[in-house]
This record gives C-alpha cells, structure tokens and sequence, in this order.
C-alpha cells in the first residue's frame, strides 16, 4: 500500500508543471464567471474577490518553480541494511553503469538530469566519477555509399590511379575529418564527480518515475561551489545497489 502511494506522489510530481497548468486554465473560467456576475450585480467584495483567486494561483506556480528539481525517494527501513560479502562476491557485482538524478557539469556551466544513462567509476580514493554521453555526440553527416565508375562514363580514368594529391585538397580534409570522427570514439560531455571527503551521508532505499520503481542510493555531498546537493544513483536491482553501497562503506 505504502508503495502504491509512492508511485502515485511520483506521478505527481512529474506533472506537477501540467497540473498547474490546468488549475490555472480553470481558474481563468471561473474568473470570467465572477467578472461576468459583478457587471450584473456590482459590489466593493466581488470587485474584490476578483483578485485573491489569480495571487494565490501565481504565488502557489512561483513556489513549484522555486522547488529543486523533484524526485521521488523512499529511505529503506533501519532492518533492511545492505546484505554482507565477500570482498571477491562485492567486486563481481559492482556496477559499471546505473541512472543517474543530479547536477551534471556540462561545458562551464551546471544542469540538472533526471534518470540519465551514465557509466559508473570509483575512484581510488573513494569517490565516485559519473560520465553520461552528450545526444548529439556521434557522427554530424550522414555516410555516403561507395560509387563506381561505369562502362560508359567519359571520366572514368584509364591506366593508373592517378594519385590522392591530384584530387581537390579541400575533399580530402572532409574525407581525412570524417575518417577521425567515425574512428574516435564520442567522448563523454556530461560529468559528474563526488568527492570521498564531500560525502554527507549515503542512504539506501528506493527511487520512484512515474510508475517505476528502481533500487537507488541517495547521496547528500557538498558541490564545487560548497552547495549541499543530492545526487541519486537508481539501478536495475538490488544487489547492484548493495554492492555499490558497500564499496562506499
């Protein structure tokens, strides 16, 4: 029952810009009703009551826009503690990768993902590094295939291949730049590190999207600029959630 409620606040929470929405949309309607009664029936309280209704409207919208990013966290109960192992057994289940909910640096500035695919790294000194790959990383033109010349085109060459240096330099610099990018590998545009010393607390339970549910950990750390932040680390099961927690242990 306990989790049915849960999903249900996650859901709302999700759509809690579009539900404003639609309270504002209505709000609208019944306050044309009650401009539309004071022309009928003029009087000092309804001119009045025309304004209480659009201030608490847009005092409650400028409150969800003051409210950090949302998401749905239920802490695990003090006798659900993470299952003891092996140091072989925890090295064997640790995580390469989880869904990550936090403030990712990206470019010179900070912004915020939600549930975002990134990989997992521990750092030797007990920190954890979070790289997500940008979606626009990746090949920018599209592959053109190979073409042949036929029987009869009056350029086909005859005899030798004439060399590369014959052909147009600005043609081969776009061959050469599109060569590089289909050979090196997208590098990571997103990152995220949390620091061994910056970590407040790690607490185990359960993150909520929508109507999903995923094993998670919440971390309290300090930012760069010495801010307190959350950052959630949601995985496909529990065990990797474990495992991880008691690396960070």
């Amino acid at each position: 029952m306990i989790d049915c409620a849960y999903r249900l606040l996650a859901v709302i929470v999700q759509l809690r810009f579009q539900i404003a929405l639609v309270l504002g949309v209505l709000n609208a309607v019944f306050l044309l009703v009650e401009v539309s009664q004071q022309l009928d029936a003029p009087s000092l309280i309804g001119l009045l009551s025309l304004f209480d209704s659009p201030l608490i409207l847009g005092l409650a919208v400028w409150l969800l826009a003051q409210l950090p990013p949302g998401v749905v966290f239920r802490r695990a109960a003090a006798g659900g503690g993470v299952a003891q192992s092996n140091g072989h057994a925890a090295v064997d289940r640790m995580p390469t990768g989880c869904r990550v909910s936090g403030w990712f640096r990206v470019a010179e500035a900070w912004e915020w993902r939600l549930l975002v695919p990134s990989t997992l790294k521990l750092t030797p000194w007990g920190g954890v590094e979070l790289f997500a790959s940008s979606s626009s990383d990746g090949e920018r033109w599209p592959r053109l295939g190979a073409r042949s010349a036929g029987m009869l085109d009056w350029y086909r060459p005859v005899g030798p291949r004439p060399p590369i240096w014959a052909a147009d330099p600005s043609v081969i610099q776009r061959l050469l730049a599109a060569q590089t990018r289909r050979e090196r590998p997208p590098e990571p545009s997103e990152r995220l590190v949390i620091a061994a010393q910056a970590v407040r607390e790690v607490a185990t339970g359960w993150q909520y999207a929508g109507l999903r549910r995923y094993a998670a950990l919440r971390i309290a750390h300090r930012g760069f600029d010495r801010t307190e932040r959350l950052t959630y680390l949601a995985f496909d099961s529990a065990e990797a959630r474990d495992a991880l927690r008691s690396r960070l242990s």
